[in-house]
């Protein structure tokens, strides 16, 4: 009878676990691969042990407003960015209570845009990116019974109530996002954004008028704080540069008097776009986030200011390989972003990428396109690029070989360029630019036959 027990025990003990694995297999299949809180929390857990030595806190102001690549790039620091949506200061501390369970880092920045927010809650969306990237645990759950009303604690808890109809809409992406994934530590928490939409003027009028955040957003400011001066790590708070609408200064003033009571400076770069080059609207993605030439020169203050910290420059450092890959994915993908030809040619050569061009299908070489294009490498039939045999054919629109391999067809007509990355061995990006308007070359899609042919 004893034997009968034990062994109904194992099976209910092994059908508990099953079942376990199998919610836990759905949940991180199913959740929403969103890159503002999911995966910059989901991601930080793959971070080798020790290697953070900046940890950056905040809404998307933190997430797109600081380019991470060019504090690597310039510095060499190993910084991540730990960020969501409309993130209010509840949140940011629970994110950096589960952060400082992981890894150690030799600085903390923090963004004090969510001093502005007026809610008791987010909303629901909000809710479910900014705690459902977080692991199950007690700091999980106190953070849900924060940022939600009780009667979506249990949705929030659980998971896969939220997003379990998202079975329809599964893609290959959908099953990349697993901890065996070691590509996953590539992921360091930044964007990229290219354009310029600004419309509200960055300038900044002073006023010395105080306005002070609600209770809640206070409480938990002044916890973000105390858990750093309690750990010992150095504290930067910024605002990064913004529209700054005048009826959000007061609430920035207030912060700075709540900050100065624990002797910690605030940094509203809106009152030094001048030192950092931000002057005009080129820099901007809208009138809330910076492009991401505009984060490079916050990405290059933010470096200056964590150089008198005296952090380790890690590049070259094969420990920290991962923030190497991390810059170069984002210079591709930034690549591929761009529109204008001449900003195009300027992130290639700043990436010291190989480049091929030849005119498509009834393209004409006008002496005025030509003079434009003679400064740069040319290939209209055979060449070595950065070590590797390229071929192009312009017979049937445009067909690019690289090392005998067929790697693109096409038959838009235009200007066809390919960047070359030496440093992966191949091409990164394939574009088709034409005349428009007054414009000299802009980007149109460019299909690649071998996609489907």
């Amino acid at each position: 009878m004893k034997r009968l027990y034990v062994k109904r025990a194992f099976r209910i003990f092994g059908f508990l676990i099953l079942s376990a694995v199998l919610w836990w297999f759905g949940c991180r299949t199913l959740i929403m691969k969103r890159d503002d809180g999911i995966l910059p929390m989901q991601n930080f857990y793959q971070q080798p042990e020790g290697t953070v030595d900046v940890l950056i806190l905040g809404s998307s102001h933190a997430g797109v407003n600081i380019d991470l690549e060019t504090i690597w790039r310039n510095y060499g620091y190993s910084a991540y960015t730990l960020w969501g949506s409309s993130q209010p200061f509840w949140n940011t501390y629970h994110f950096m209570v589960e952060a400082l369970k992981y890894q150690s880092p030799k600085v903390i920045v923090v963004d004090v845009y969510a001093s502005v927010y007026q809610h008791e809650y987010a909303d629901n969306e909000r809710q479910v990116t900014n705690t459902e990237g977080m692991r199950l645990s007690l700091n999980k759950v106190k953070a849900i019974m924060v940022t939600a009303p009780q009667d979506r604690w249990a949705d929030l808890i659980l998971s896969m109530p939220i997003y379990h109809k998202r079975y329809k809409e599964l893609d290959a992406e959908d099953f990349r996002h697993y901890p065996w994934n070691i590509e996953l530590s590539d992921f360091k928490g930044g964007s990229t954004r290219y354009g310029s939409n600004w419309t509200v003027p960055i300038e900044y009028s002073y006023s010395d008028a105080v306005t002070p955040m609600t209770e809640k957003e206070e409480e938990y400011f002044r916890k973000i704080i105390s858990l750093a001066h309690d750990r010992g790590i150095p504290l930067i708070l910024i605002k990064t540069p913004t529209s700054l609408q005048e009826e959000q200064q007061p609430y920035y003033n207030y912060v700075k008097q709540v900050a100065a009571e624990y002797d910690e400076p605030v940094y509203i770069l809106n009152e030094m776009t001048d030192i950092l080059g931000l002057e005009t609207p080129d820099f901007s993605i809208d009138n809330s986030h910076l492009n991401t030439q505009g984060a490079r020169k916050v990405g290059n203050w933010l470096g200056g200011m964590l150089a008198k910290y005296d952090l380790t420059d890690h590049r070259g450092d094969e420990r920290y390989v991962s923030w190497e890959h991390f810059c170069r994915n984002s210079s591709h993908t930034y690549l591929t972003q761009i529109t204008e030809l001449k900003d195009w040619l300027a992130e290639v050569e700043r990436d010291g990428y190989g480049l091929v061009i030849a005119p498509g299908a009834a393209t004409d070489i006008t002496p005025d396109v030509q003079d434009r294009l003679g400064q740069y490498v040319y290939v209209s039939t055979e060449g070595d690029l950065c070590g590797s045999l390229v071929t192009v054919s312009q017979n049937d629109g445009i067909v690019l070989w690289l090392n005998g391999d067929e790697v693109f067809r096409t038959r838009e007509k235009g200007w066809f360029f390919a960047a070359y990355d030496p440093a992966v061995g191949e091409f990164v990006d394939y574009a088709m630019f034409e005349s428009v308007n007054d414009s000299w070359m802009q980007r149109k899609e460019a299909p690649n036959l071998l996609d489907y042919e």
